[in-house]
């Protein structure tokens, strides 16, 4: 390495403690998926170099749990919480050191879990630097150098993109307007819902039911608008734990044998159909491998809600706030297309398929992440992406990744060193976005970071 590109490297705690030119692991995004890899890593690595680096939040909170809003909960107990995966009271005994004690089955502020979050990776040890990555270069043989926005760069034996959802284009085009906001968890969400009195949101899903609890403890009202108009299901009070094996197949699936297998099995599982649903949700990756593309496919395309709404559900505390605010007709659940967006004077019009109209002060989208990684907009993925370092993966939904989430070029070889966790996985795996996947890859794959971190680096 020469001494221009030594000069603008950044000065990383890990790198004057060993005394280098290089951290062992870059972690590139520093939400919950990189804290549950430093944590891994510790594990197996404790003396590893690993810088993280992010911007935008408070590091180790990400997107998802940087909220202030008390109303927005965990919909995973606090025993499925621990940045440990060997089922320890780690979380628990977090929670009442710092003053929140919770039952092992207790529904979180995702705010508290947020505390817990960067409280663990701010005492990790990893070096936490608030920068936006926009390239990657290097061929993975000795080092990757990961160049940040402002010029500064970390050079990296293994580099881990732990970004979260990427951002994208939406199903629907959205006028830049005031009226129209695009983040659903903007800070200033409670004052422009206030001010508008009545909030319409694209989706119905559990973004939705977050705004849906701001808003209206703003003094507003929400007209929630999904295809099916269908809201996520709620937790079991108590929850159950699945009593019957889940029968994995031998052969492939077809689209409608997978429907039939899950629908059967949670209807037949003693403990009711949530712990059924749970129990599918523990081999979702496994079944989804025995799918042909095709039938993936058509997975995503006719299944994909059903499966969510059952799955992705609501803790019983916000289940029982949504249903007041309905019953006041407060919240209100529309199902259909939205064709057209436009703002009129002080009101945003949204047209529907079969000529419905919806008005309000407000537009909030929740509709999720983008559904092609393709059209992204995030600079370092176009940069992969265009320089033929990562492709986009099956489904587009995210990059092509082999088993151990390493990435994929275009010519179907793997990237050493260049891996992905978390939502970037997203087509390769089907369940890929909630901790306990996202805790179950990182332990995974820390062993294979922690091998390379012992491997001396040519000429040095």
């Amino acid at each position: 390495m020469n001494t221009s590109q030594m000069s603008h490297l950044v000065p990383t705690r890990a790198e004057r403690f060993r005394g280098g030119d290089a951290v062992d692991v870059a972690i590139v995004g520093a939400g919950a998926a990189a804290t549950l890899l430093v944590t891994a890593l510790k594990q197996h690595q404790p003396g590893a170099a690993v810088a993280v680096v992010g911007t935008g939040h408070i590091p180790g909170r990400g997107v998802a749990y940087s909220t202030t809003d008390a109303q927005h909960r965990m919909n995973v107990p606090v025993r499925g919480l621990s940045v440990d995966a060997d089922g320890s009271d780690h979380l628990p005994r977090w929670l009442a050191a710092h003053g929140h004690p919770a039952e092992s089955g207790t529904y979180l502020p995702r705010a508290t879990y947020g505390a817990y979050l960067a409280d663990q990776l701010a005492g990790s040890g990893a070096d936490v630097v608030d920068g936006l990555v926009v390239a990657i270069t290097g061929d993975g043989t000795t080092m990757w150098r990961v160049e940040l926005a402002d010029g500064r760069a970390i050079i990296a034996r293994q580099v881990v993109l732990a970004t979260g959802p990427p951002p994208g284009p939406g199903p629907l085009d959205l006028p830049e307007h005031p009226r129209v906001l695009a983040d659903p968890w903007a800070p200033d969400l409670a004052a422009r819902a206030a001010h508008a009195g009545r909030v319409v949101v694209l989706g119905s899903g559990l973004t939705m039911v977050d705004v849906a609890l701001t808003a209206t403890a703003a003094g507003a009202t929400v007209e929630a608008i999904s295809r099916h108009g269908w809201l996520p299901t709620a937790h079991p009070e108590p929850r159950a734990t699945p009593r019957a094996p889940f029968p994995i197949p031998a052969a492939p699936l077809t689209a409608e044998q997978l429907r039939q297998l899950v629908v059967d099995r949670a209807l037949a599982e003693p403990a009711g159909w949530a712990a059924g649903m749970d129990a599918a949700r523990d081999h979702a990756n496994e079944l989804w491998a025995l799918l042909p593309a095709d039938e993936q496919a058509k997975v995503l395309r006719q299944m994909l809600t059903a499966w969510t709404i059952h799955r992705h559900r609501m803790s019983p505390p916000v289940a029982a706030r949504l249903a007041v605010l309905q019953a006041a007709n407060r919240v209100r659940v529309h199902s259909g297309t939205v064709t057209a967006v436009r703002v009129i004077g002080d009101e945003v019009e949204l047209s529907g398929h079969r000529g419905e109209r919806w008005t309000g002060g407000l537009l909030v989208a929740c509709t999720g992440p983008s559904a092609d990684i393709g059209r992204t907009t995030d600079p370092l993925l176009r940069h992969l992406i265009g320089t033929g370092l990562a492709v986009v993966g099956p489904h587009r939904l995210g990059l092509a990744v082999d088993p151990r989430g390493q990435l994929v070029g275009p010519d179907g070889g793997a990237r050493p060193g260049l891996f992905a966790l978390g939502l970037l996985r997203r087509g390769t795996v089907f369940e890929t976005t909630a901790i306990p996947e996202i805790r179950a890859q990182a332990v995974a794959l820390a062993p294979l970071l922690a091998t390379a971190a012992c491997t001396p680096v040519p000429g040095r």
